[in-house]
């Protein structure tokens, strides 16, 4: 049995957990503090690069996106994963509103700008324990363009810090995501999951050593930001006496 397959399972018990909690700690008029989390975003699995690049939030930009956040009745946790490859916003609503058909989606599209009529096709919607899901598998690995890299823990980490950081993480996020970190070791240390390649920048570097010929007597110019530069650069560092150019970039987002 592979890993993902125990993730449902996990998922009910994470159910009957959140069922369980004190009833003077539920949102009021909920049944579970499961029925007010939701979740949208967009990844490599739905949205093609050029919807992705525009949609993608650093640092100071998630902040500030909080902060906005932070004034709105609706909402009253929030948490940003903004990666190379995914954005996703997961928040929890308040007792009254209903933050599915589109709301979220129409959030990050007027905050990043995307006027884009058709955007919100590209989304993915989610409500409840189908978040739940969703995030363990995220943190697991199993989301990844590149199955089982260890890159994504720490970025999920990363945006639960930068939300606890500014208050937006309430006792159902706290619960949630630490529960989801959980999930994401026991997928690394009961599976082969993250065997292998551990990034798109690694994978580019094997396939580079499969087709050129003595790759360590090559001069390699490497172009790329942050941390995907790094990544493919220490990737290179077991082949021998490998000489290289490496041009940290920007990529310009240029009007349409």
């Amino acid at each position: 049995m592979q890993f993902e397959d125990i993730i449902p399972d996990i998922c009910r018990k994470a159910e009957i957990s959140f069922k369980s909690t004190a009833a003077g700690k539920q949102p009021i008029g909920m049944n579970t503090p499961l029925d007010s989390i939701y979740m949208a975003g967009i990844s490599h699995k739905n949205a093609p690069i050029s919807i992705r690049e525009r949609l993608t939030l650093q640092e100071e930009s998630c902040k500030h996106f909080l902060s906005v956040l932070q004034n709105s009745d609706s909402i009253q946790e929030a948490v940003i994963l903004s990666t190379c490859n995914r954005t996703e916003l997961y928040v929890v609503g308040d007792a009254v509103a209903d933050l599915s058909d589109g709301y979220l989606p129409a959030a990050i599209t007027h905050f990043t700008e995307f006027s884009d009529a058709c955007a919100e096709r590209y989304f993915d919607q989610r409500r409840g324990l189908p978040v739940v899901e969703h995030l363990f598998r995220v943190t697991s690995g199993l989301e990844s363009m590149v199955r089982g890299e260890n890159q994504i823990i720490g970025q999920v980490r990363g945006a639960y810090s930068r939300s606890v950081g500014v208050k937006m993480v309430g006792a159902v996020f706290h619960k949630l995501f630490h529960q989801a970190f959980r999930v994401g070791k026991r997928s690394r240390s009961e599976s082969k999951i993250n065997e292998g390649s551990a990034s798109i920048g690694s994978v580019a570097v094997e396939l580079a050593e499969s087709i050129i010929p003595a790759l360590s007597k090559k001069t390699v110019l490497m172009v790329g930001a942050g941390i995907m530069l790094s990544a493919s650069s220490t990737a290179t560092e077991p082949i021998e006496a490998l000489p290289s150019l490496i041009f940290d970039s920007l990529r310009l987002r240029l009007p349409t």
